[in-house]
């Protein structure tokens, strides 16, 4: 029990300690709809090379340019804040944070061993409108030590300056998975405290290699129906190219950051990331047929945004539309 109340106590204070240290800050949301510049190209189909008799049955087509018929969306625009100056980070986001037990830890008078004022019923009844268990609070890391569990002996050892990082608490994993010899989503968004996990729905074998530069590639080969575990920890420049070797049509990419301001356009072409540090930040678009998204159209006016990138001015309190950000469509062509 004494562990466990450790445990419950280390997490509060990190939710706190977030939430103290965005005390003052303001903040803004931005949002914006990529739109295809002309008539939305149709769908090319894929050429089946490699189990086709399963894979053949889906009807398989070139998605590296997703254009909505119904509305010109352009999926899959990745759009981040890319700016050299470290953001705040809301409190409303997850987020690993160092924190000091401090006045939180006592001896206790009669048996001369730490004990702590919280119980772990509080903490999670505090907190149960993020629906956390018990179990989300059990896992710390002690600074300079392997990340483990406390023992009730490693409590008893723990002083006041003793620095713990907890993980965040929320959306731990994110999925990439083969799914009818496709990978779903085409575009990941990864924190670095956030587990990939690559998963194989099919029933034949898949490859994911994702070819990152800053973290280094990995290629595991996954059976059908199983599930591997990957750890990035590094902040990507660009989307990490993924495929899978065995089937040469199937592409994804894989955006890896160490803040919560990034996004990718839905089947409407929209993206909203939100509680942005209200200021100017450099943000950077690119799209994965275009690359760099470059040649625009932003409220009637034709605009080039350098290598993908634009300084956008974040208002506190307010949200930053762009609107309909129409795409020059030669950025599209087929060199």
């Amino acid at each position: 029990m004494t562990k466990k109340i450790l445990l419950v106590v280390i997490g509060l204070l990190g939710v706190q300690l977030s939430a103290g240290l965005a005390c003052g800050q303001q903040w803004g949301h931005l949002s914006a709809r990529f739109v295809f510049d002309g008539t939305p190209p149709k769908p090319k189909p894929t050429l089946v090379t490699k189990d086709a008799a399963f894979c053949g049955k889906f009807k398989l087509t070139d998605d590296s340019l997703v254009v909505n018929p119904k509305n010109k969306g352009i999926a899959n625009v990745v759009v981040f804040l890319r700016d050299t100056k470290k953001p705040a980070i809301h409190p409303d986001y997850p987020q690993v944070t160092q924190v000091v037990l401090g006045g939180n830890l006592k001896k206790d008078d009669k048996t001369g061993e730490n004990s702590l004022k919280l119980t772990l019923e509080s903490l999670v009844e505090k907190y149960k409108k993020y629906n956390l268990t018990a179990a989300d609070f059990l896992q710390v890391n002690i600074t300079g030590k392997a990340p483990s569990p406390l023992t009730g002996e490693e409590f008893k050892k723990l002083t006041p300056k003793d620095k713990i990082t907890i993980p965040p608490l929320f959306e731990k994993k994110v999925s990439l998975n083969n799914v009818n010899c496709r990978f779903v989503p085409r575009i990941g968004l990864l924190q670095t405290y956030q587990t990939l996990v690559l998963g194989n729905n099919d029933l034949v074998g898949h490859n994911t290699n994702i070819a990152c530069f800053a973290n280094g590639g990995v290629n595991p080969l996954i059976p059908a129906g199983a599930q591997v575990e990957q750890k990035f920890t590094i902040d990507e420049r660009y989307p990490s190219p993924t495929s899978c070797s065995i089937h040469p049509w199937m592409n994804a990419f894989l955006m890896i950051r160490s803040n919560p301001y990034f996004a990718a356009s839905d089947a409407d072409g929209k993206i909203h990331i939100k509680n942005i540090p209200a200021g100017t930040w450099e943000f950077y678009f690119w799209q994965e047929k275009s690359g760099h998204v470059r040649s625009v159209t932003v409220g009637g006016k034709k605009t080039e945004w350098k290598r993908g990138r634009v300084d956008l001015k974040i208002p506190a309190g307010k949200t930053l539309d762009l609107g309909d950000v129409v795409v020059d469509k030669k950025l599209f062509q087929d060199e």
